[in-house]
């Protein structure tokens, strides 16, 4: 497994030095999601949006998306702030990268497609983030990082989780994966990052990790929102 993680921290180290405009935790509101859309990732997740809405999509699926591009602009924006922040002997993995290095966790799983992720495994825990230690001998994997915008609908039920059984769950299953790979995730921890002034757990206290991102939920669905109507996401559906 040791050489799964050196393959991925390659290919992270790599995109990372690439990357050329990158907010900080320090910015502004304002600032931080302007050079949030001159970013690389950005771009990209915009591109893969439209390519997404170009083909004929249902309304259920126009639905699912908008859900889904919020979900990823989170995530991508998160990455983007908490991984410039990172000491020099760490590194966050990207959402890419972390899907990828669980992927090959598991690669028996089975996949299910995401229309901005691609092929996701199913049926294990995927977190949003991995920050990778790199200052023993070996590589290890120090945090695990969910970005928690709002607890996601669930898909059979239709309805929400309620708040806590969302966050437990996420908890539960991040210990089973410390249970499977005790090499890898040893005295690693769970941090949810949520929107200021977001929602946090009682029944969590002193077992993850809860840190706040410099916006509002409801700051964030604004920015989301008006990138909607800036970017033409807003389809009419054309099937049934």
């Amino acid at each position: 497994m040791s050489a799964v993680l050196d393959d991925i921290l390659a290919e992270q180290m790599s995109e990372t030095l690439a990357m050329t405009e990158r907010p900080s935790l320090k910015d502004d509101i304002d600032i931080i999601f302007l050079k949030f859309e001159r970013n690389e990732l950005f771009i990209q997740l915009i591109e893969q949006a439209k390519a997404y809405l170009g083909g004929q999509r249902s309304q259920g699926e126009i639905n699912s998306f908008q859900s889904d591009f919020a979900g990823a602009v989170y995530e991508n924006l998160a990455y983007i702030l908490l991984g410039a922040a990172q000491p020099q002997a760490s590194i966050l993995l990207s959402p890419d990268r972390t899907a990828e290095f669980y992927a090959r966790l598991h690669p028996n799983a089975p996949r299910r497609r995401h229309p901005l992720k691609g092929n996701q495994i199913h049926g294990f825990y995927t977190p949003d983030g991995a920050v990778i230690d790199m200052s023993g001998g070996r590589l290890l994997i120090s945090s695990v990082c969910d970005y928690t915008l709002f607890p996601r609908e669930n898909a059979k039920e239709g309805a929400r989780l309620p708040k806590d059984e969302y966050f437990t769950k996420k908890h539960l299953r991040f210990r089973q994966e410390l249970a499977r790979f005790p090499q890898l995730f040893r005295n690693a921890s769970l941090s949810f990052f949520i929107p200021k002034n977001g929602y946090r757990p009682k029944i969590l206290a002193g077992m993850a990790n809860f840190e706040e991102m410099p916006f509002s939920a409801d700051e964030f669905r604004k920015y989301v929102d008006s990138l909607t109507t800036k970017y033409h996401l807003a389809p009419v559906p054309v099937m049934g």
